[in-house]
């Protein structure tokens, strides 16, 4: 659903209430297509604000079909958030400066299904599990280990071995994640031994026949003389 808010932005300090349905049957990612069960209309708040700027407030409440992390079974997700954007007014139309290109809006168009998609992205859940003791898949065969055991053979590990497979593992991921290879240095232990590289003056100690300050072990530049002896006729 499109809504045309060239209107509210003709009166200053207008409000209006807008409830939009949500056309959306899926949603679409690089992680799969994840179908919506259940959506309810949304009811949007709209103001104009000394018509600076326009503010769209409202509440999405959808289910979606996600797998379970574990098992893979499919699981009915309540996702619910809020939906608060500030729309700056220009000539050209509406400007969300938070986002660079933002494609929900086209001049003082606002496309909802758009929106609801970019703010879906952003809330989607980081990780859902059918129930919290969920056994997962078998490694072997694939088998749901929720609804029964397999007959795949499994080899105990020796406790004793237990810590040694905990720390190769580490090691591994930290291996392909490259976070910590060989012979690396932190930025901050590298300034810290910047930190100590200090400019001193030199020694300087007074030549035996002329007076003058020189460098120790040093023919005097001033008279040309080492140890009272000339070593540099001068002119």
């Amino acid at each position: 659903m499109k809504i045309d808010l060239s209107i509210i932005t003709k009166s200053i300090n207008k409000e209006l209430t807008q409830e939009a349905d949500i056309s959306l049957t899926s949603f679409r990612s690089r992680l799969g297509d994840f179908p919506i069960v259940r959506k309810a209309p949304v009811t949007l708040q709209i103001r104009n604000e000394e018509n600076a700027a326009v503010f769209v407030k409202g509440t999405v409440d959808i289910d979606v079909m996600i797998p379970c992390a574990r098992c893979l079974e499919e699981v009915r997700t309540p996702i619910r958030f809020d939906i608060d954007k500030k729309l700056t007014v220009r000539e050209e139309g509406l400007v969300d400066e938070e986002m660079e290109e933002p494609d929900y809006l086209i001049g003082f168009e606002l496309d909802v299904d758009k929106l609801v998609y970019a703010e879906i992205l952003v809330n989607w859940p980081m990780r859902v599990l059918c129930k919290d003791d969920c056994k997962g898949i078998c490694k072997v065969c694939g088998m749901n280990l929720n609804k029964g055991a397999c007959s795949c053979q499994r080899t105990e590990l020796d406790p004793r071995m237990q810590q040694s497979k905990i720390y190769l593992t580490g090691l591994r991921r930290c291996k392909q994640m490259s976070i910590c290879p060989k012979n690396k240095s932190s930025k901050g232990r590298r300034d810290k031994r910047r930190a100590n590289w200090k400019m001193s003056a030199p020694t300087l100690v007074k030549c035996s026949k002329c007076g003058e300050l020189m460098m120790p072990h040093r023919v005097c530049k001033n008279c040309g003389s080492y140890n009272k002896k000339e070593i540099i006729a001068q002119d």
